[in-house]
């Protein structure tokens, strides 16, 4: 026999093919299929080189684990390696933090992702591990066939992760790959037992299709479908995998609940979504000198796709740790600014990132905060704000009218420029822009052409749900059905303030809160998010284009105040201001939570997707998977039901079924049989190899005797019945075998796979025969037509 070399690589091949539905989710491509391509490469290569050195499973396995801890310290070293790539503790230190900054990537990022560190460790990590398990199970347990079930993991993987939908030509690779997998394992297992020959002793083709091979092909012509069939029925399949590690912020969220149960606010400001608010959760109180505060800021959202804006908690290169000092945004100095304290006491807040006003100047919190000037955020990596109380000050800013008109256009040399004016090819948002802004030249009166064009006078309103529409573009839906909620209107203006060359993104927190005697108290009701412009030499001036009717504690700036306010009160004047004699908050303390700014309880202002939740969808794939695993043992029962059910009154018909019945259980179980032998000496083998004493001896020699009696007299021997005979041989049996061949007998009986087997191949070959007679009779068609000769 020659040894089996081949069919590891090409499993190994396999496992690199089907990773190709994963460029759906991570954005670029060699950052992390070089890695991956590196990791396989070295773990197939120590096993192949342990075989060649006719090494065992067990030095196999421990030289594969070795190779991939190697490769793994070589791809994500700490420095503190043993000469340079022998890992140490430090590198085990090292990947506990990329498995942790992993899990924060997952949470944070919208797909496509980054191929962050973290990601492409998770990413590594587990393809090496599935390199392994398809190694042992071609080179160890000589299936080939059941690699299929690690590349269907990447394939469901793939369809859960990505919200968007995979491409079904990704598809493919991965299925040219397990059928070449296949027909690589047909051609070895038939060459280890030397080269084939036809009947007439001329020598077959290698690739010639054997049974074995059609086997095969009918295996991966049934579960490529199925792999690509059931992740598409799955319930919840399109709200993504990532929904399972997402602690949604917001009311409703499925991270939050009464009681103060922690809650994250969800940094991505999508433009489509639904809204749904359950009880009030407390967030969190401030105390401030300011008698007025604007909103408080947690993430920034500067990455626009046709979808919505989108967050990364990854800082800029210009982020540092708040204890070494916040360097001063760039401001004009002719620009009034007063400067404040604030202490922040989180009671239900949960989130990587402070919730603060204005500009903080310092910032006294417990962690490793780092504040990112880019921003103007300050969040962690490892410590959220849970049980935090921290104490800043901050720096307000009052722009005048005059000062932001006066603002020159940024130059598009500018970096600032470059990140925060990019946008999707749109026709209709930059239609509708040049029609708003012609005949404008500042940019601060475009911004206020845009934002006063989200005015009820135009049609729009606040509302928690919105129509669907078929344009196939959010912010096209949203344009013209003109009703949703804050995040949509701040996606909105960013996304127009953009098409007019002018840099806008979306900032992501809390407005101020109600007045409470500590202070302000912040609450689910209080998520919100607005939109920052770039002004030249004054810095991110913060608009809101959402109607201040329906948001909690709004902040009316006086530079762009609400159009559907314009002719009830001052610019600049907020009627929600504490020091408001006719506020009732100042005195009374907070309004009643199901009326928030004497508003109905539906008017929230934070808009998150809340997805579905994911666990009905992993019952479900549990529920098939197990009931998949049960059908060859369902069908091997129903088999055996059949066969002992057989009525007395044909006495050979049913002793014939119940030594049938027994010699399929001796086959099952892996006791060896000669079926050669006659009735009565298979019974004396069965009883000396399974060692079977007392009843199930008997039961057995009955069965036998039966069996004999049957072929000779039309009556088998009376004592036992036959069925109760079979029983009683049956757990002796079983008893006899250890319970992992109980198990296989159970679950994969292999008299009935190979019955099966023999029916695949029948319905092949009568199928090939009727293709080859309905050609043949073409054939004849042909000539005739060619021997009859034009009609004259």
């Amino acid at each position: 026999m020659t040894q089996r070399r081949t069919t590891p690589i090409v499993a190994g091949f396999s496992l690199i093919l089907a990773t190709a539905p994963l460029v759906v989710i991570f954005k670029g491509l060699f950052e992390w299929f070089g890695p991956m391509l590196l990791t396989v490469a070295v773990i197939v290569g120590a096993a192949q080189g342990m075989r060649a050195l006719r090494r065992g499973t067990l030095i196999q396995s421990l030289a594969m684990l070795t190779a991939f801890l190697l490769v793994t310290t070589l791809l994500f070293r700490s420095g503190g390696e043993y000469l340079g790539f022998l890992p140490s503790p430090a590198t085990f230190a090292h990947f506990a933090r990329l498995a942790q900054l992993a899990g924060t990537d997952v949470s944070d990022q919208a797909i496509p992702v980054d191929a962050t560190d973290g990601l492409v460790f998770l990413l590594v990590t587990c393809i090496g591990a599935l390199a392994i398990i398809t190694d042992l199970i071609v080179s160890t347990f000589n299936s080939a066939a059941v690699v299929g079930l690690p590349l269907l993991t990447l394939y469901v993987a793939a369809v859960a992760i990505s919200p968007v939908g995979v491409p079904w030509l990704l598809f493919i690779p991965g299925a040219v790959g397990y059928v070449w997998l296949l027909m690589t394992d047909n051609v070895e297992r038939v060459r280890r037992y030397g080269r084939r020959f036809s009947g007439d002793g001329r020598g077959i083709d290698r690739w010639e299709p054997s049974p074995l091979a059609t086997t095969g092909r009918w295996l991966a012509l049934i579960a490529i479908p199925v792999a690509l069939i059931i992740p598409s029925l799955l319930p919840g399949m399109d709200s993504g995998l990532l929904a399972m590690f997402y602690n949604s912020g917001g009311p409703g969220g499925s991270g939050d609940g009464p009681g103060g149960n922690p809650s994250r606010v969800d940094p991505v400001a999508a433009l489509q979504g639904a809204l749904d608010a359950g009880a009030t959760t407390e967030m969190g109180t401030v105390t401030t000198d300011n008698p007025n505060p604007g909103n408080m800021k947690m993430w920034v959202a500067s990455t626009l796709t046709e979808q919505g804006f989108q967050a990364s908690i990854t800082p800029s290169a210009n982020a540092g740790p708040i204890g070494e000092g916040i360097p001063p945004p760039t401001v004009a100095e002719n620009v009034e600014s007063m400067e404040w304290t604030a202490t922040f006491t989180a009671s239900g807040l949960a989130d990587y990132a402070l919730p603060l006003y204005g500009y903080p100047t310092q910032i006294e919190a417990e962690g490793d905060w780092v504040y990112d000037p880019l921003t103007g955020t300050v969040s962690s990596v490892s410590r959220s704000t849970a049980g935090l109380s921290f104490t800043y000050t901050y720096v307000d800013y009052e722009y005048t009218v005059e000062q932001l008109r006066a603002a020159a256009e940024l130059s598009d040399l500018s970096q600032i420029y470059r990140d925060n004016t990019s946008v999707p090819d749109n026709p209709y948002v930059a239609d509708l822009v040049e029609e708003l802004t012609a005949g404008l030249t500042s940019p601060y009166d475009k911004v206020m052409a845009i934002h006063d064009h989200f005015s009820r006078d135009n049609g729009f309103s606040y509302e928690l749900s919105t129509e669907d529409g078929w344009s196939g573009s959010a912010i096209v839906d949203f344009l013209e059905n003109k009703s949703g909620f804050c995040q949509q209107y701040a996606g909105a203006m960013a996304w127009m303030v953009r098409q007019a060359d002018i840099p806008a993104r979306v900032a992501i927190g809390m407005t101020r809160g109600n007045v409470v005697r500590e202070g302000f108290r912040v609450t689910n009701f209080n998520f919100h998010s607005w939109v920052e412009v770039y002004f030249d030499g004054l810095g991110w001036v913060p608009f809101d284009p959402t109607p201040a009717s329906s948001v909690r504690t709004p902040t009316e700036y006086e530079w762009a105040p609400d159009p559907d306010r314009a002719g009830n009160s001052t610019p600049g004047e907020n009627p929600n201001d504490p020091a408001n004699p006719d506020d009732p908050d100042a005195e009374t303390g907070p309004q009643d939570e199901s009326d928030p700014n004497g508003q109905a309880a539906q008017a929230i202002t934070f808009d998150a997707y809340i997805p579905p939740p994911t666990w009905p969808m992993w019952v479900a794939v549990g529920m098939a998977g197990v009931g998949v695993l049960l059908i060859p043992a369902a069908a091997r029962s129903q088999r055996r039901r059949r066969r002992l059910s057989v009525s007395p009154d044909q006495p050979q018909d049913a002793t014939d079924n119940a030594w049938r019945e027994l010699t399929d259980t001796v086959i099952d179980l892996g006791i060896p049989l000669d079926p050669s032998r006659s009735p009565r000496a298979t019974a004396a083998h069965l009883v000396e190899a399974a060692n079977l004493t007392d009843t199930p001896r008997a039961a057995v020699e009955h069965l036998a005797a039966a069996e004999e009696r049957s072929r000779y007299a039309p009556r088998p021997p009376t004592g036992m019945t036959l069925p109760l005979a079979y029983r009683v041989a049956r757990v002796g049996l079983y008893r006899s075998v250890k319970p992992l061949a109980r198990l296989r007998a159970d679950l994969a009986p292999v008299t009935l796979l190979s019955s099966w087997r023999r029916g695949v191949r029948s319905a092949v070959e009568a199928v090939s025969l009727g293709m080859i007679r309905l050609r043949l009779l073409l054939t004849r068609r042909h000539r005739r037509s060619d021997l009859a000769g034009p009609t004259p």
